[in-house]
């Protein structure tokens, strides 16, 4: 009898963004890219200096 394993399956995304004139790089484990944009947006940032969070998938 075969058991079913629940995977957590992870991606790295990496998000840039603008701050004080500068592209800033971070890069997140996250589920999805929505998770991803989640997690910029949980730190305080805004959607305004938001430059891409890739892969784009």
């Amino acid at each position: 009898m075969a058991t079913a394993t629940q995977v957590n399956i992870s991606a790295e995304y990496e998000i840039r963004y603008f701050e004080q004139g500068q592209i800033i790089v971070i890069k997140v484990l996250a589920q999805n890219k929505q998770e991803a944009h989640q997690y910029y947006l949980d730190s305080g940032k805004t959607n305004n200096n938001l430059y891409s969070i890739r892969p784009d998938k």
